[in-house]
């Protein structure tokens, strides 16, 4: 296999990986008192389109980005209620772990700038994959570090990305904003309302 297409493949892992978090958050988001069909849309097409991104066309991917901003703008894009952690467990926690809980955040800077270090002959490695490699790398420190059951890292991955909301898709939105030469009229659109 030829090194950029060895690249490419392993990329769109990467990609894959953060849909399928996508689509893990959305079918979390079916639990929520409200919004659930929104809220489960949203992730889950958003996921669909960072699995299957390079086979779906931009006009369709431009509209299901639309789409997610339809349901933004009409609140149906809601964080839902996750169980509450004991103050004595966050206590237990900070006093076991300590400044350990900060290596994996530290790994993903760290990792991901030393992947991208590296070319393989003239090639240089795409940046998605510095970060997602740099990801992994914290991911695997935190589970060596923390020791969580999966169905914790599960639950606390689909809230944190919750919170995130739909900010999480804004390098999408400005991109097709930018090619279209719309962002003009949308914000004047914006500041209008």
């Amino acid at each position: 296999m030829e090194i950029k297409a060895l690249l490419k493949l392993l990329t769109q892992i990467i990609y894959i990986l953060c849909g399928l978090v996508s689509i893990s958050t959305g079918i979390r988001g079916l639990k929520n008192e409200k919004a659930k069909i929104g809220t489960f849309l949203f992730w889950a097409i958003l996921g669909i389109i960072f699995i299957f991104g390079p086979v779906i066309p931009y006009k369709v991917t431009g509209g299901l980005l639309v789409v997610l901003a339809i349901i933004t703008v009409t609140k149906q894009l809601h964080i839902g209620k996750f169980e509450n952690i004991s103050s004595q467990f966050k206590i237990a926690q900070s006093e076991k772990l300590k400044n350990k809980i900060f290596i994996p955040a530290v790994l993903i800077g760290i990792a991901a700038f030393l992947i991208l270090q590296f070319k393989i002959g003239k090639t240089a490695i795409p940046p998605a994959l510095g970060i997602g490699g740099g990801s992994l790398v914290a991911l695997l420190a935190a589970a060596i570090i923390i020791k969580p059951k999966f169905s914790e890292t599960n639950e606390d991955t689909s809230k944190l990305l919750m919170q995130i909301g739909a900010t999480a898709i804004l390098p999408q939105l400005l991109a097709i904003f930018l090619l279209k030469k719309i962002l003009k009229q949308v914000l004047l659109f914006i500041f209008y309302l």
